[in-house]
């Protein structure tokens, strides 16, 4: 964060941009360096008032800069997460959001933009792709693989040995049992417990699971 650009931008005024923009603040007062001089929310230059938010700037996406800007998708629908970053240039620095109150081993590889937020643990052997977001309380055990654009929502277990692919959402406090396979494009509904593979695109809800669309 901070590492190749002098200011950051968070995409949105959102929930979830919201919290994100705690992460940050939370982090860079660490390193001595005002959030309130250095962040960002961007926005549509439609939906642009020059209004504040916790004090933050709102700055219009035709005043978006590569050159000085980082820029933090914090989105959390993947599709939408997909879509956004099609948007910019590929030059583009998406900077790693980790929380200080989450837990990850040193052997842990990390794609970029990946978000992590307050009570994660993530513990070893692990890859996680682009823009993958691990929400509040969330654990992800040994040996996993996950793709790029993945959103968990928070208190999600995750066991170990999973492969989850590309666009995948699992909805709050849903599980996934050890050396379980999650294809790409799917929805895992809220508490759901997944003990089977899921190799085909869709949404899946329930104890046991069974597939909506």
């Amino acid at each position: 964060m901070l590492n190749k650009r002098d200011k950051i931008c968070i995409v949105g005024t959102g929930g979830f941009a919201r919290e994100v923009f705690q992460i940050i603040k939370e982090n860079l007062k660490k390193l001595n360096i005002n959030p309130f001089e250095v962040c960002f929310f961007l926005v549509r230059d439609d939906e642009f008032t020059n209004k504040e938010v916790y004090g933050v700037k709102t700055l219009p996406e035709s005043e978006f800069n590569e050159d000085i800007h980082e820029l933090v998708l914090a989105v959390g629908d993947p599709v939408l997460k997909k879509a956004l970053y099609e948007k910019f240039a590929r030059s583009v620095v998406y900077p790693n959001i980790i929380s200080q109150h989450a837990l990850l081993s040193d052997y842990v590889s990390l794609g970029f933009g990946v978000i992590i937020c307050q009570g994660v643990v993530i513990t070893c052997d692990i890859e996680i792709g682009n823009h993958a977001h691990i929400n509040l309380n969330s654990t992800i055990g040994h040996d996993c693989n996950i793709g790029d654009f993945f959103t968990c929502s928070p208190g999600v277990n995750i066991s170990g040995n999973c492969t989850i692919s590309d666009q995948v959402y699992i909805g709050s406090s849903a599980v996934i049992k050890q050396n379980i396979k999650i294809c790409n494009n799917t929805i895992i509904g809220m508490g759901s417990v997944v003990v089977k593979d899921i190799n085909h695109s869709g949404t899946y809800v329930g104890n046991p699971l069974r597939k909506l669309k």
